[in-house]
């Protein structure tokens, strides 16, 4: 008779546990799950979260876009777009033999209107998706021709990576 109620109680107390476990009451292990438009992404454990912004040119007569720069860390943005414009007037200026008509890269302006697009995102690396990136924010920022582009992209840019700050910690799972 003892070692029936034992057993009662082991049987009885592994189905309770087992039902907790399945019902996901008692979870066994952190699966770290994303909610995006389709449906929902399980990383598993998560080894790496990489925040990354990139920023491009849309002209409105349909020139061909300019990339400012991509998935680059957002303590980068602002370096990476000065060495670009840098690039940029070195181009403009390749043929020019004569120095006193070479424009300097914080000369630099458009004559067009064009639309910068930002967007940030997250990189993750992780146990079931080796690498995975939810994009977090786009946006896009108006500007008219003859702008100066230091001057106008620089701080819109700027504002833009301060205020994903808190959109960034939000989709961290590494603490």
């Amino acid at each position: 008779m003892k070692n029936h109620l034992i057993a009662s109680f082991v049987i009885g107390g592994s189905l309770i546990i087992s039902s907790a476990i399945v019902t996901g009451a008692i979870p066994l292990k952190n699966e770290n799950v994303l909610q995006v438009v389709d449906g929902s992404v399980k990383l598993g454990n998560v080894f790496s979260e990489d925040d990354l912004v990139s920023a491009k040119l849309v002209f409105s007569d349909d020139n061909q876009d300019q990339v400012l720069f991509e998935n680059v860390g957002p303590e980068e943005a602002g370096a990476r777009l000065e060495e670009k414009i840098k690039e940029l007037a070195k181009q403009i200026n390749y043929n020019e033999k004569d120095e006193s008509k070479k424009i300097a890269a914080e000369k630099l302006s458009i004559k067009i209107p064009f639309t910068l697009v930002l967007t940030s995102s997250v990189k993750y690396r992780s146990e079931y998706q080796p690498s995975f990136t939810l994009n977090l924010t786009k946006k896009n920022v108006d500007l008219p021709a003859n702008s100066n582009m230091l001057e106008s992209i620089k701080p819109a840019i700027d504002n833009f990576v301060k205020s994903q700050k808190a959109q960034f910690d939000a989709s961290h799972f590494i603490k």
